[in-house]
């Protein structure tokens, strides 16, 4: 198999009426040597073994000699939600398998043992390096053994590695001495910056500074998201990024820092009109305004938006609301990225505005807020708009779906401004507001 880089494996069900031996590997199966670099296996199924992924032997005759042996390496990845019938509803791994700086989570087992990783052969070397395993369950909701990791037999099996994050394992493996145990405190797979989704870790998580940057610049997101940020690196695939701050002083000698709330709106309360799709097709649609960070950056703790009471499809499906990072600032999201995301229901409509909390964000230069939706074309009209304001940095999207291309909206089929005579009769500014602190 060749790497799988900065790749999302989602969706995929492998079953059949008798649990044979070759229904495995709901994601991905694979037999060869295998290496999963910043990617994310979520939501897969197989109804015997291996929900996530499945590692095999080479062939039915066995493996090649070494060097030539197979292996699997996981690095700076999220397996989170996959479900098997028997075992090993994120991974099944029958050879030698290193895991680091990855996060393996809520995933799920009918029955068996293993519903994190089941590694079948406990005399082959298993490695976990600065990685969480947390809250993989067993439908019928039995404690350890049967959860987070687990061996196919019981014989002794010491794992190698070491600042880990593993809430239980079986009785016969013996994990690195420095493991924690506790919850990490995960917030759910989002959209937190980056070409994958990823898992956040909530304030006071065990797992904040307590792993090491196993030799990575960057966790699962990339690039633009430092593998250290803070005193050390977090466990897990993701890095909770530090704000940039001159605290030089903050000892109490020059006085309290005190952080200064900010909120950004272009309307003024009192919107004139809703807008939506055409008649002509039934769109992912995306909505929103772009705005300017405090200087020094800021961090959103909210998003607040009004929605137009003409929205039918609302029954079909919640709204995603989306935060947007810009980091050159040049006023246009089409080159901005998303670094969070909530999925929510509004329950007001007209000018009462819909307010959801974001785990808090960090954000430079500009950055876009907004709702997306799949709609009826020419019946949902949820963009609610203050025509008294300007829509030149109010912009919208239509797509087949918003999130498989949310970090390029430039490769939308469709995209303007609010106030492009072409395309809006009444223009003005979304009302789509956001707030939280400047960065002292």
């Amino acid at each position: 198999m060749a790497p799988l880089t900065g790749s999302t494996i989602s969706g995929n069900t492998v079953e059949a009426n008798d649990l044979v031996d070759g229904v495995l590997g709901g994601g991905v199966f694979v037999r060869g040597v295998t290496s999963i670099t910043s990617s994310t296996i979520d939501g897969n199924r197989a109804n015997n073994k291996g929900g996530g992924l499945f590692k095999a032997t080479f062939s039915v005759f066995g493996e090649p000699p070494p060097p030539q042996d197979t292996r699997l390496d996981i690095t700076s990845s999220t397996v989170y939600g996959n479900v098997a019938g028997i075992s090993g509803g994120g991974i099944y791994s029958l050879r030698p398998t290193t895991i680091a700086s990855s996060t393996i989570a809520q995933n799920a087992i009918f029955g068996g043992s293993g519903a994190g990783l089941l590694f079948a052969d406990p005399t082959l070397p298993l490695t976990i390096r600065s990685s969480i395993f947390a809250r993989n369950v067993v439908d019928d909701g039995s404690p350890p053994p049967r959860s987070d990791i687990a061996t196919a037999v019981q014989s002794p099996l010491t794992v190698a590695g070491t600042r880990n994050l593993i809430m239980s394992a079986s009785p016969n493996i013996t994990l690195p001495v420095d493991t924690i145990a506790d919850d990490p405190l995960l917030y759910f797979l989002a959209w937190n910056g980056g070409p994958t989704r990823t898992i956040a870790l909530g304030v006071g998580s065990p797992a904040l500074d307590a792993g090491n940057d196993d030799g990575l610049a960057s966790d699962q997101r990339g690039a633009n998201f430092p593998r250290v940020s803070g005193s050390g690196a977090d466990i897990g695939a993701f890095e909770t990024q530090q704000p940039l701050s001159d605290t030089i002083f903050e000892d109490g000698f020059d006085g309290a820092i005190v952080p200064t709330p900010t909120e950004h709106a272009y309307d003024d309360g009192d919107g004139d009109t809703n807008q939506g799709p055409p008649s002509t097709f039934d769109p992912d649609m995306l909505w929103g305004n772009y705005y300017t960070a405090a200087p020094g950056g800021e961090v959103i703790t909210h998003v607040s938006i009004a929605f137009g009471p003409t929205f039918p499809s609302l029954a079909n499906g919640p709204v995603t609301f989306w935060l947007l990072e810009d980091d050159d600032g040049d006023g246009d999201p089409r080159n901005a990225y998303a670094i969070a995301s909530v999925t929510d229901a509004p329950i007001v409509f007209n000018d009462n505005f819909s307010t959801v909390n974001f785990l808090p964000t960090w954000v430079h230069g500009g950055f876009f807020v907004g709702a997306s939706a799949k709609l009826d074309g020419g019946a949902d009209r949820p963009a609610r708009v203050d025509t008294n304001a300007s829509g030149h940095d109010s912009w919208f999207f239509y797509a087949p779906d918003i999130a498989a291309t949310i970090n390029n909206l430039a490769a939308a089929p469709f995209g303007t401004r609010n106030d492009n005579p072409a395309y809006v009769v009444l223009p003005g500014a979304f009302m789509v507001r956001a707030g939280g602190t400047a960065v002292p």
